[in-house]
């Protein structure tokens, strides 16, 4: 019987790889497809793509931190839906809980990275079998028990985090909190904030945390906000972060001159290096991504920054 395995990013294929691996050691009768490493060289992809999906007779979509908001991993949930039917189709959740699902992965049961809820999803696809092809209980749950530790070992030793993944599925789109902890990595010395909203770019609990184990770590911030931002309570809580003038410091300009220069917020890491990243709030309501300018446009915001810093008509915190 054809298995169809729905994967999106690194994470995501590395669960569906030791799941490729493990299902026919189970149940011997099943083949799992996974499309990057099934697709014969030179076939054309969508064709084959749409006649696995065609010929599938179950699905398992692989759902990560990384992944759960792709919009492919729902379209391949309703194309499978479609096609073999709801009950044939299990997300299967790989550090991530039941509550991060929506859209179309909402209506299917799934099945999270526990040994009794995997023996679940085995015996789901079981049944699914023909009779001459289906195993029985007992020697189900024998074969189950047999490999098991085999699978746990594979999902366990998974890392964390990718290297180039993030919870959006690309790595040039990341959450503040997340972009905030990758790039205050080695080589790092100095972040840069650009903001019309202070409060929720340092005082907010879970920004404020990062900021202050990048502190620890001998990163400097430096921000630059429009006058009427800096409130006397907003100083009190930056204090709180951090009390060395040389790691946190705050300048404002006249609320008309950051309109101009700054329409959206802005994060610029390192600088004063070669190696500067200048990342760009998405300007639409309520967005808290963050998207990679290329190194052009990066050296522009970097002038741009750096005068407004450097201006003497503004008043330095």
């Amino acid at each position: 019987m054809k298995v169809f395995l729905s994967w999106s990013g690194p994470m995501s294929h590395q669960v569906a790889e030791a799941f490729r691996e493990w299902l026919p050691l189970v149940i011997q009768s099943l083949k799992p497809f996974l499309s990057s490493g099934d697709i014969n060289k030179g076939a054309r992809w969508e064709a084959t793509l749409a006649h696995e999906l065609q010929d599938a007779k179950y699905g398992i979509i692989f759902i990560t931190p990384y992944n759960a908001h792709t919009s492919w991993l729902n379209f391949e949930a309703g194309a499978l839906s479609n096609i073999v039917g709801q009950s044939s189709v299990a997300p299967f959740l790989f550090k991530v809980d039941r509550t991060v699902l929506q859209g179309p992965l909402t209506q299917f049961e799934s099945t999270v990275n526990e040994k009794k809820d995997i023996n679940n999803l085995l015996v789901s696809i079981n049944n699914q079998l023909k009779p001459k092809h289906r195993l029985d209980q007992q020697l189900l749950s024998q074969e189950f028990e047999k490999w098991w530790e085999t699978l746990e070992c594979k999902l366990r030793a998974i890392p964390d985090k990718p290297e180039v993944e993030s919870q959006t599925g690309h790595k040039w789109l990341l959450p503040i909190q997340e972009l905030l902890k990758s790039e205050a990595g080695e080589g790092v010395k100095a972040i840069w904030i650009i903001t019309p909203n202070l409060s929720g770019q340092s005082i907010e609990n879970s920004i404020k945390a990062i900021v202050q184990k990048n502190i620890e770590r001998n990163v400097s911030y430096r921000y630059i906000v429009p006058a009427s931002e800096l409130t006397p309570l907003i100083e009190q809580e930056l204090q709180k972060i951090s009390s060395d003038p040389e790691r946190l410091r705050v300048k404002v300009v006249p609320d008309d001159e950051f309109r101009r220069q700054a329409v959206t917020d802005y994060i610029i890491i390192n600088p004063e290096s070669e190696e500067t990243h200048v990342y760009l709030q998405l300007p639409v309501e309520k967005s808290d991504y963050w998207i990679l300018v290329d190194d052009k446009a990066a050296q522009g915001f970097k002038e741009r920054f750096c005068n407004m810093w450097d201006r003497d008509d503004s008043h330095k915190s």
